[in-house]
């Protein structure tokens, strides 16, 4: 008996690793704890060269900056950050999630490193591209709550994301 509870039990967790890398740091955003967490992250993507990956690591990085405590090492990190979203965004500018990903990153960061130039044209492509999009329900609702969340984010806007 305890040897069917011993199988089963193993068969439990791995159900839980069933997913790739790539779905493990999207369901796990933006709440990375850690540099040591990013960086392990960071490890597991560094294969993946599809666009959607590219945009997390890039977040990866906009994380690890907030982790380091030196400012030239936060500002080369973000910079690392960034031009990995914008590559994403260049590579499939239709999709949503990536344009998400900036779009959280443009409200969230001091406006005297300049990275909000995307943040009207991200808003309005989340708003127009909602309900076609091709992402499964649940995930959109992720994203659109993860929106609702965000400190910065304006009255209008925040009303027009509910509507949706």
């Amino acid at each position: 008996m305890l040897k069917y509870i011993f199988i089963g039990w193993i068969g439990l967790m791995s159900c839980s690793s069933w997913g790739t890398p790539l779905d493990e740091v999207r369901n796990k955003f933006p709440y990375y704890e850690t540099e040591a967490e990013v960086d392990q992250y960071l490890t597991l993507l560094a294969s993946d060269t599809s666009a959607l990956a590219t945009v997390y690591k890039g977040a990866l990085y906009m994380f690890k900056s907030k982790f380091s405590s030196f400012p030239t090492t936060q500002y080369k990190y973000f910079k690392k950050g960034k031009n990995l979203i914008n590559s994403a965004c260049q590579a499939l500018p239709n999709a949503m999630e990536i344009r998400f990903i900036r779009l959280v990153f443009q409200y969230q960061l001091p406006g005297f490193l300049g990275y909000n130039n995307h943040k009207e044209s991200d808003f309005k492509f989340f708003i127009s591209n909602y309900s076609k999009s091709e992402l499964n329900a649940e995930r959109k609702l992720k994203l659109k709550l993860q929106l609702l969340q965000l400190e910065k984010l304006e009255p209008e806007k925040i009303k027009q994301l509910k509507q949706l």
